[in-house]
C-alpha cells in the first residue's frame, strides 16, 4: 500500500525493502519500504507496492526488519580542526593499518619538523588499527623524542599526547 506521498515517478535506482521504516507522518508512522532515485524518494510503503518502481538494474536491500529512520543532519562541526588537519598527519585507517605503522609515519615527520615543533595527527581510529589499541605514551616518546606530539581521535572528541607535548 503507498499511501504516502509520492511527488516522483520513474524506476528507482534503490529500494529498500523489509524494514521498520519510521515515516515521520502522524497517520501513518511506519512503513516497510522506500523506493528512492537521484536521492530522492519516489515511493514509501508496503514492500509489495513498491515493485513497479522495480526494474533490473534497480539495487534492493533487504533491511532485515532493521529500522530505517529520516536522515539526522549534525549541525556543528570543527572548522579550525578540520583546516588545521589539512596539514597534519593522516592517521586514519585508511591511511594507517596498525599502531607499528602509525608510529613509523610519526618518525618521519619528525625527520620533517624541526626539533620542538608540533607533530598534529588526526583521524586516529584505534578500534580499526591491527592491534586494535592506542599507541603507548612510551610508544610516542620513543618516535618523537625532540617533538611535541598530538593525535586527534576520529571522533575529534579524544586526544593523545607525547610526554613533551604534556609539559
Amino acid at each position: 500500500m503507498v499511501d504516502l506521498a509520492i511527488t516522483m515517478t520513474g524506476p528507482a535506482e534503490l529500494i529498500l525493502v523489509n524494514a521498520e521504516v519510521l515515516t515521520m507522518n502522524p497517520h501513518r508512522p511506519t512503513a516497510r519500504s522506500v523506493a528512492i532515485s537521484n536521492d530522492r524518494i519516489l515511493a514509501v510503503g508496503d514492500d509489495e507496492a513498491l515493485a513497479p518502481y522495480r526494474t533490473p538494474d534497480t539495487c534492493v536491500i533487504d533491511c532485515r526488519g532493521l529500522p530505517l529512520i529520516p536522515g539526522l543532519n549534525d549541525a556543528h562541526c570543527h572548522v579550525f580542526s578540520t583546516a588545521t588537519s589539512l596539514s597534519g598527519l593522516d592517521c586514519s585507517s585508511h591511511n594507517v593499518a596498525s599502531v607499528t605503522e602509525l608510529l613509523l609515519d610519526i618518525k618521519r615527520k619528525a625527520h620533517e619538523l624541526p626539533p620542538g615543533s608540533w607533530i598534529r595527527g588526526f583521524g586516529m581510529d584505534p578500534d580499526a588499527y591491527l592491534e586494535a589499541r592506542y599507541p603507548t605514551r612510551r610508544e610516542l616518546d620513543s618516535v618523537a623524542v625532540d617533538h611535541l606530539l598530538r593525535l586527534e581521535h576520529s571522533s575529534g572528541h579524544a586526544t593523545l599526547l607525547n610526554s613533551r607535548g604534556l609539559e
